[in-house]
Parts: C-alpha cells; sequence; structure tokens
C-alpha cells in the first residue's frame, strides 16, 4: 500500500490516481470482511461514492494535461476492521496533500478532490460514531 512517505517521495499524479483506487479496493475489502452493520454500511457508501469522483478526477485530469499511463501493479495489504480508522486519516492527509500541491489555476481539480475528501471524512464520522 501507499504510504504517506512514499506519496511524500513521489507527488505524482499516478502515485495519486493508484492510491485513490487502492483506498476504494481497501475499504469494499474490509466492507466484505466486517461483521458490524454499521461498518459494512459506512464503507459500502464509501466505495460507492469515491468510484465515481476518482473517475470524475482522471477524465478531467486527462481531458487537459493528457492520457496518465505506467500504472504500477496496485498491491493491497490485508487490512483488518480496526485499523480502517487510522488508514482512511492517512487517506485524507495524502489526498489533502495532493490537492495542495496542485496549481491554483486548477481549481476545477482542487474542487473534485475537495469532494474526495469530504467522503473520506463523512466515512470516519460513520466509523467512529455509527456504531
Amino acid at each position: 500500500m501507499i504510504s504517506i512517505q512514499e506519496y511524500k517521495g513521489s507527488k505524482s499524479v499516478k502515485t495519486l490516481i493508484q492510491k485513490l483506487f487502492e483506498s476504494r479496493q481497501v475499504a469494499h475489502n474490509v466492507h466484505l470482511q466486517t461483521k458490524s452493520y454499521a461498518l459494512h454500511k459506512a464503507l459500502n457508501s464509501y466505495y460507492e461514492d469515491i468510484l465515481e469522483l476518482i473517475d470524475s478526477y482522471i477524465e478531467t485530469y486527462q481531458g487537459q494535461y493528457g492520457i496518465v499511463t505506467g500504472y504500477e501493479k496496485i498491491e493491497i495489504t490485508p487490512l483488518s476492521e480496526d485499523k480502517i480508522e487510522g488508514y482512511l486519516k492517512d487517506c485524507a492527509e495524502i489526498f489533502a496533500m495532493a490537492r495542495d500541491s496542485m496549481k491554483d489555476s486548477d481549481s476545477h481539480l482542487k474542487n473534485i478532490m475537495d469532494e474526495i475528501i469530504a467522503v473520506v471524512y463523512r466515512t470516519l464520522y460513520k466509523v467512529r460514531f455509527l456504531k
């Protein structure tokens, strides 16, 4: 999985896209393994909502800058449900770093990234408080 340190070292759009897809798959994996109905529903919302936003971000980016190629295989380390809160916090931090590193003229991409970050925090709310 892509860590905060790895993202800081790379900061490429390809690494960001891979982290976005990784987050979707991690959420889906934990969703399928949990025995908590609340966590099951929270992660279901995440992986459904995030996919549309990932698509929107990539299509917008590629429309402006060209096709992103050369994706690497995404390694998903099995994650237990007690680690999902920390994982989502790390995702929010990485996605915020990505947004903050974008050019001011790319406000349209920043807006999509803000929506992505909002989905992460909305999910964190559900994970933390809706047991």
